[in-house]
């Protein structure tokens, strides 16, 4: 359905440990569609909604709505570290755009 690497989850980890909310869960959901894909957004957020999906892994609650759900499947989320800076990247196989702007766009 989501896979969620190993690093992905260390640093939700990390970031929960930092920000003191091992209590919560992580909220995940596709807000719209740009030329460039789809937009992700993740935040913390004590209880889950009563229509979420809820992935429990490695001790880390993920929450996603229902909508959101049907545009992540399949998808992987990874963290990778690179020069040019570190985050949360969304292998989605569902995104199918053609961005007109002149910026490449990898993942």
């Amino acid at each position: 359905m989501i896979d969620v690497t190993a690093r992905a989850l260390a640093q939700m980890k990390r970031i929960m440990q930092q920000e003191g909310v091992m209590d919560h869960g992580i909220r995940i959901c596709v807000e719209g569609e740009s030329c460039c894909g789809y937009q992700y957004f993740m935040e913390f957020q004590k209880e889950p909604q009563t229509s979420d999906y809820i992935l429990e892994l490695d001790g880390i609650r993920i929450f996603i709505d229902e909508l959101s759900l049907s545009y992540l499947q399949g998808s992987e989320i990874d963290f990778i570290e690179s020069q040019q800076g570190a985050g949360f990247i969304f292998r989605n196989p569902n995104e199918h755009h053609d961005c007109q702007c002149g910026h490449h766009h990898s993942e």
